[in-house]
């Protein structure tokens, strides 16, 4: 083995090492003490020494056992997440090097989305979902921060937007939040981006003239780079209150800039 294998070896192992040291921080952070947390580890007993919680493999067998392999499709994996929820696992982790399973399986990114909430969410550590259910955790919507992130989203938008106009609210776990005072908001349920984009589209040729972000749902432009080059090339942005909501004009859409004609030399 070569030193320049060694070092690269050596540098893997201690950023995998500072990853799992961060993952136990997040989960500790973001989970109740005494919690059962599924991981996806791929194996790895160290992912499941989570201090103060208690760790399962996922997928795994029904001994306990890491399964040895990843689920075969998105039904094997829904499938699998719900036995394990069914056995007492109250919150999934997804670790960094595991994120692509949610692009991998889409039908499985879908179904958490839609019935369970995100509580934590890193880009270069984790993803931790609660799998209670979103209407068995109304504490959570009940924190003063979200009251007041509630009541913010509905000032910027009464100040900025008509009394009446319709608006498509991306909302996530919380329905007040398309309580808007003299907009009137409109559910619009997050999918995967190009699905999304066409929801838009439908949904403005039936009279949604804006669309609200807010900032608990900021992650899916993050994650569906097509989704935000749709919303920024196309429309005007009314406004980017980055602790509060983005508001897009969904109107007029902007004309797409005409190619330069290359001059003919003579």
């Amino acid at each position: 083995m070569s030193m320049s294998t060694v070092i690269d070896h050596d540098r893997r192992s201690a950023s995998y090492a500072e990853l799992i040291a961060r993952v136990r921080g997040l989960v500790q952070s973001s989970t109740p003490e005494g919690a059962t947390v599924a991981v996806v580890s791929r194996g790895d007993g160290e992912l499941l020494k989570l201090v103060g919680r208690i760790g399962w493999h996922f997928p795994r067998t029904e001994g306990g056992q890491y399964a040895g392999h990843h689920p075969a499709d998105d039904a094997d994996a829904i499938a699998r997440l719900e036995r394990t929820r069914h056995d007492g696992a109250r919150f999934l982790v997804l670790p960094a090097t595991s994120s692509w399973w949610l692009e991998h399986y889409a039908g499985l990114a879908r179904h958490l989305d839609s019935r369970y909430r995100r509580v934590a969410a890193q880009a270069e550590v984790a993803i931790v979902f609660s799998l209670e259910g979103r209407v068995a955790e109304p504490d959570v919507a009940l924190h003063p921060d979200h009251e007041m992130l509630l009541a913010n989203v509905r000032s910027v938008a009464a100040a900025l937007l008509p009394a009446g106009a319709e608006v498509l609210v991306a909302v996530e776990d919380d329905d007040r939040i398309i309580d808007l005072g003299g907009p009137v908001g409109r559910h619009f349920r997050l999918d995967d981006g190009a699905r999304a984009i066409a929801q838009i589209e439908a949904r403005r040729t039936t009279g949604a003239e804006y669309i609200l972000i807010p900032r608990t749902s900021q992650w899916w432009l993050e994650r569906h780079s097509a989704l935000r080059t749709y919303l920024q090339t196309r429309f005007s942005l009314v406004t980017r209150q980055e602790n509060v909501c983005s508001i897009y004009d969904l109107r007029v859409t902007r004309k797409e800039p005409k190619p330069r004609r290359r001059r003919k030399h003579a």
